[in-house]
């Protein structure tokens, strides 16, 4: 019924095309505008909410104002462009949409206005998504991480119709995607390109009405390169670390990853900062139902998964979720060899880790790179896991940090049988080790079993490992004595164990002080007894710590104890 008013507008767009034509000097600019919310001829006629039924969103005052100075700043544009907001599909105007990829989570186009906006929906389930059968945590289902990128990827891919993989900056992984067995769940890829090239993406899901991001991420098309050196400090020549069998000693026991995404072989490195690991090539698992489309643009996403996951190991005490990345940079292919995996700690605070980490392959060129990826800590609700002697370094070099500080002392265990200690050692007449040669450095060690505990530290140090066994009370009495055996039950009091546990920690840190020179019948006090397990103590000049650990290959808990003074150690 508005046939008279767009004649007219037509008229006045070929008048202004005319007259731009024969007066090249000057610049004509028709825009033709969509119904306008808040003022305007829509407003005035009552118009707006009618319009809103049929899918015709208007376009508010101040998206109309800036995208005015836009337009006008622009010399790019046509003499005639439509200006419009969200539009159902009319008739009257018609867009030409580029086909649309076939791929896994482009499963049902909702909204597609080509380079602008690009809305897709998938339903995910166990059936569907077999790959969620390897990825439970806590009895849940967990969409990953990783798959949230290739999602996001896929329709941002598809919204820009670039042929380039994008650089991913500012991921978050705000709220986790759980799926329910038997049930399939909608997610809903929301694209939006703000920019040429620059495409902001969110994953919401019908677990929460489509009214929240779970994960979101912008995409970079313009800025994808990886040509840069490696940044973080190079890598020694290959050791691989001893005593060490991920399948064992990670997968089931540390790390919740099932099957297709247990990928860690081992590690060269395994420090509480630092891990170097290997990643085995990709396998021919089926990613997606036999009727779905397989092909994924970031490529395998296991191996992906096992990279970010491999520095679970510097933190053996928690579960390390990601929650969010600065700035990832991906190639699709370099999981198809081996690879490996070097991270390194920025930092660390309330129970977030931060850490840079690269991928680089047999040649040495890095293939992939997460700047700033933060991980949280879970704490397990199951009783903690058995550790192996490998994983005791990361787990004790950070605990005693959280004591001591950074850089007061070096750890080393060997599991080797003989207890031998890790490194050299000269021993004096009276028995205690000595480095060789004028190091300045002290060092202690301590047997349990064929497990070897040793320290370095710059001043007097000594450390002790013993069995938290049961014993009778009267067994206990004589070996502490009477303020020894007060101590142990005030220890008991505060951190919430047995007595057992506690008089094991006084006798430990009895023979630390010993082994680091104090006089004989020093007191012993308790400092302070923390909620993650770590109990203080305090001698004189002397500080100590002590933990205690369920280790593989023994029956009871390991007690490990420190007694140093507050020297710290050289780099």
């Amino acid at each position: 019924g508005e046939g008279d008013y767009a004649f007219a507008n037509a008229a006045l767009g070929e008048m202004a095309e005319a007259w731009q034509a024969s007066h090249p000097h000057c610049r004509c600019l028709n825009l033709e505008w969509s119904v306008w919310a808040g003022t305007g001829m829509g407003q005035r006629l009552g118009v707006i909410d009618s319009l809103r039924r049929q899918g015709i969103h208007p376009i508010t005052v101040d998206s109309g104002v800036r995208v005015l100075q836009e337009a006008l700043r622009r010399r790019d544009l046509p003499v005639s462009t439509i200006v419009t907001c969200r539009f159902a599909r009319q008739a009257t105007l018609k867009i030409k949409e580029p086909e649309i990829p076939l791929l896994r989570f482009l499963e049902e186009t909702r909204v597609h206005f080509p380079g602008v906006e690009l809305i897709a929906d998938a339903e995910v389930s166990l059936r569907n998504d077999p790959y969620l059968e390897d990825h439970v945590l806590e009895g849940e289902h967990l969409f990953p991480a990783v798959m949230g990128l290739e999602a996001m990827t896929q329709v941002a891919q598809a919204l820009s119709g670039s042929p380039l993989l994008p650089r991913l900056i500012n991921v978050r992984f705000d709220r986790p995607i759980v799926v329910p067995p038997g049930k399939a769940l909608s997610i809903r890829i929301a694209a939006l390109q703000t920019a040429e090239g620059h495409v902001s993406v969110a994953i919401r899901s019908a677990e929460t009405s489509f009214q929240a991001d779970h994960f979101r991420a912008e995409c970079l098309f313009n800025d994808v390169s990886l040509s840069t050196p490696p940044s973080l400090p190079a890598m020694q020549p290959a050791e691989v670390v001893t005593g060490m069998n991920p399948d064992a000693d990670l997968y089931g026991n540390i790390l919740f990853h099932g099957g297709r995404f247990q990928r860690v072989c081992r590690y060269r490195q395994l420090r509480a900062h630092e891990s170097i690991a290997e990643i085995r090539p990709a396998s021919a698992d089926r990613w997606f139902g036999r009727h779905l489309p397989q092909d994924l643009v970031l490529g395998d996403a296991a191996a992906r998964d096992a990279a970010i996951h491999s520095v679970q190991v510097c933190v053996p005490g928690e579960t390390l979720i990601p929650i969010s990345v600065e700035s990832i940079t991906v190639d699709s292919t370099w999981a198809e060899r081996a690879a490996v995996v070097h991270a390194c700690e920025r930092e660390s605070h309330d129970g977030v880790y931060v850490y840079d980490l690269e991928v680089v392959d047999q040649g040495g060129r890095v293939r992939e790179r997460w700047e700033g990826i933060r991980y949280r800590g879970l704490k397990s609700r199951k009783q903690a896991p058995r550790l192996s002697p490998a994983l005791l370094v990361p787990h004790l070099e950070r605990g005693f940090e959280s004591m001591f500080g950074k850089h007061t002392m070096r750890i080393a265990i060997d599991n080797e049988p003989g207890g031998r200690a890790p490194y050299p050692l000269l021993h004096r007449p009276d028995g205690r080790p000595e480095l060789p040669g004028s190091t300045g450095l002290r060092t202690s060690v301590s047997h349990a079993g064929a497990l070897t505990f040793a320290i370095v530290s710059n001043g007097a140090a000594g450390c002790d490992v013993e069995p938290a066994s049961e014993r009778k009370r009267e067994d206990w009495r004589p070996l502490l004595g009477a303020k020894g055996w007060d101590l142990a039950e005030s220890i008991a009091t505060a951190a919430q164990e047995s007595v057992d546990v506690a008089a094991t920690r006084v006798w430990a840190a009895r023979e630390s002080l010993l082994k680091a020179g104090a006089l004989d019948g020093e007191t012993l006090l308790l400092d302070d007894a923390r909620d993650d397990g770590w109990v203080g103590f305090r001698a004189g000049s002397m500080r100590g710590a002590s933990c205690v650990v369920p280790v593989r290959g023994h029956e009871w808990p390991l007690v490990f104890a420190v007694m140093l003074e507050n020297t710290p150690v050289r780099a």
